[in-house]
């Protein structure tokens, strides 16, 4: 896939890194923003909710309302807010596939599924 990296140096997805870029792409290129966003999202019908790597921080959700607010597309908000919403319930625990609050009490742990130790940015 085509995609944006950060710094030019990685050979991998980085999630939160990715919808920062697409905020600042929304600067230039509103089309390229929504093209960031989309490589993160999944079809509703994959068993994984989105593209996953990195610190798991929902910066693309913020992506579509900063797109949608910017243009004022309903078209781009009714293709992307149903996977917006699945990324949202999986990482606050949600969606029963999530294993981010696998106590059930409320207190979200991210570790099993974005164990990232070399984030030392996040």
């Amino acid at each position: 896939i085509k995609y944006f990296t950060p710094g030019k140096n990685w050979g991998t997805l980085y999630a939160w890194d990715s919808g920062f870029i697409g905020l600042a792409l929304l600067e230039y290129s509103p089309k390229l923003a929504v093209e960031v966003m989309n490589t993160y999202f999944t079809d509703l019908d994959d068993e994984q909710p989105f593209i996953f790597y990195g610190a798991p921080v929902p910066v693309q959700i913020f992506l579509l309302w900063e797109i949608y607010q910017r243009t004022l597309r309903k078209d781009i908000l009714n293709v992307f807010y149903p996977q917006a919403k699945r990324f949202y319930d999986h990482i606050s625990g949600k969606d029963p596939n999530s294993g981010i609050d696998s106590r059930k009490d409320g207190l979200l742990n991210p570790f099993r599924e974005s164990c990232n130790a070399g984030g030392w940015d996040d």
